[in-house]
């Protein structure tokens, strides 16, 4: 995997800022790492330790996918989310408030699993883990000065990685873990120029028409290369993370990003990361 490390070098070291990387090919144990124990800002990547938490604490039958849970107008907060915008009273299940959590990285959701789960369980699961670098520090939206929530490529690395070993999860947990984050709504990152001709399966990319076998997207719809993961993003801060299924294999990617000088590079390079690494694997 030198070349593809190098690949990634060049990738990440064309724009100003720090950045994070892990990449395991889980066939195979090999890694690429590159600063993988700094810490980061963890931004809304946070949401994936809550969400492992959630999912232990239904294994060991303290709480159930479909208990109800009601939302208060007072637990509402802005930032990203639908959440804030419906009224008052509002019952969801448990496993809708994870997904909410995941998948439209809904502040509120992840406000009211704090409530739900208990901090201090949450970071507790992220310790014996072995996430040495990983602390869930407070509610989102909720500023307490040199209070915030922090991570490493290396830990979310490991926590990704725990949705395939089970070592702690249940495999019904990891699946239901991993359904949940293949449903992802924001793929502009790493994700972003993955896809695949919907009938012959060569890579198309951002095409209409398939270099392979000249099918329109407008009779055969692209397919999405699947791919469970969590974005992240404030002010200078741009993150993905998630599992890449390449035919037979799983290949973990972590990029963390900060004091980027304009979010938008931060976006490319990982576009630009995440399409070198499916094509080093495809």
């Amino acid at each position: 995997m030198e070349r593809l490390k190098k690949e990634i070098e060049a990738i990440i070291n064309a724009i100003p800022g720090n950045k994070g990387v892990f990449v395991k090919d889980c066939s195979t144990d090999k890694r690429i790492v590159i600063n993988e124990n700094r810490r980061f800002h963890s931004a809304s990547i946070i949401k994936v330790p809550i969400m492992y938490e959630a999912l232990l604490q239904v294994q060991a039958g303290k709480l159930k996918l479909d208990d109800i849970f009601t939302l208060e107008n007072e637990e509402k907060v802005g930032g990203s989310g639908v959440m804030q915008l419906l009224h008052d009273k509002s019952r969801f299940t448990l496993e809708d408030i994870i997904a909410l959590m995941i998948d439209v990285s809904d502040n509120t959701a992840t406000n009211m699993l704090h409530d739900i789960l208990g901090k201090e369980n949450i970071n507790n699961s992220i310790n014996e883990l072995g996430l040495k670098n990983t602390y869930f520090a407070r509610k989102l939206m909720r500023v307490i000065p040199g209070q915030y929530s922090y991570t490493t490529a290396l830990d979310i690395g490991v926590l990704l990685e725990e949705f395939l070993k089970c070592s702690y999860l249940s495999e019904e947990m990891a699946q239901k873990g991993m359904e949940i984050m293949y449903n992802q709504q924001y793929n502009d990152r790493l994700s972003a120029k993955l896809t695949e001709c919907g009938h012959c399966g060569k890579y198309l990319g951002g095409l209409n028409i398939c270099p392979n076998c000249n099918s329109n997207t407008d009779d055969i719809d692209p397919t999405l290369v699947p791919f469970a993961h969590k974005t992240g993003s404030i002010n200078g801060v741009v993150h993905d993370a998630g599992i890449l299924t390449v035919g037979d294999k799983k290949i973990i990617i972590v990029c963390l990003s900060d004091n980027l000088r304009n979010d938008g590079e931060g976006v490319k390079m990982q576009q630009k990361l995440g399409l070198a690494v499916y094509k080093y694997f495809k």
